[in-house]
């Protein structure tokens, strides 16, 4: 049985207050997103990260790093190459990816909140 799994079989689940999603924007830097997810990860969350379209290193990276780590592939989604976006600065495929990872995150487990981070979020240093 997963972590995700023991920790939603619960019987005292319901204490948890509220559902969060956690909906990733990338571009680049894996190690960056790796960092940014060690930093906000709960196994009763739910992550979801769209990678810009032309990033498939990036994607890739993620998705490999997510197993090493042991981040449960039931609460973290990567969006798959075919339903991302080229995410330029300004303009309406970063809305695109936005509702794309809100639709992911809602087929996660219908969290009632939302977070969008950007790695320009997250400082870059320890």
């Amino acid at each position: 049985m997963s972590e995700h799994e023991k920790v939603l079989g619960d019987s005292k689940i319901s204490l948890i207050p509220v559902k969060i999603g956690f909906l990733i924007l990338a571009h680049n830097n894996p190690e960056a997103v790796r960092r940014l997810l060690k930093a906000v990860y709960r196994p009763y969350f739910y992550y979801v990260i769209h990678v810009d379209y032309r990033a498939d290193e990036v994607r890739e990276a993620l998705i490999g790093k997510a197993n090493r780590l042991g981040f449960n592939a039931q609460n973290i989604r990567v969006i798959p190459k075919e339903r991302s976006f080229v995410a330029s600065w300004g303009s309406y495929d970063i809305v695109r990816a936005e509702l794309e990872v809100s639709t992911r995150t809602f087929r996660c487990g219908n969290p009632f909140f939302f977070f969008f981070l950007l790695l320009l979020n997250y400082s870059v240093l320890d």
